[in-house]
């Protein structure tokens, strides 16, 4: 029985400069950081959206409430109505 050859195995080795190693370092932290702060902000542009939302819907309500006052009161008078309730 014949003993088949082994086969060679090559290892690189890769050895980095400490200039590299800090790089990659200061590019990781720096991907981190803007990690934090782009979530922050995210979160706080969500609480403003929903105030704002809110505030919308609020809004909405009042011109409506004053288009009603509009058409309820009669032709000439410069009054609200006082009839119109929410």
């Amino acid at each position: 029985m014949a003993k088949e050859p082994a086969e060679r195995v090559t290892v690189v080795r890769v050895e980095k400069d400490i200039l590299e190693v800090i790089r990659d370092w200061m590019l990781q932290t720096v991907g981190v950081v803007a990690a934090i702060i782009f979530g922050t902000w995210t979160i706080l542009a969500w609480d403003v959206a929903k105030q704002a939302n809110v505030q919308s819907v609020q809004s909405n309500t009042l011109a409506f409430a004053a288009v009603c006052a509009q058409l309820a009161s009669e032709p000439g008078d410069q009054s609200v109505s006082r009839n119109v309730f929410l």
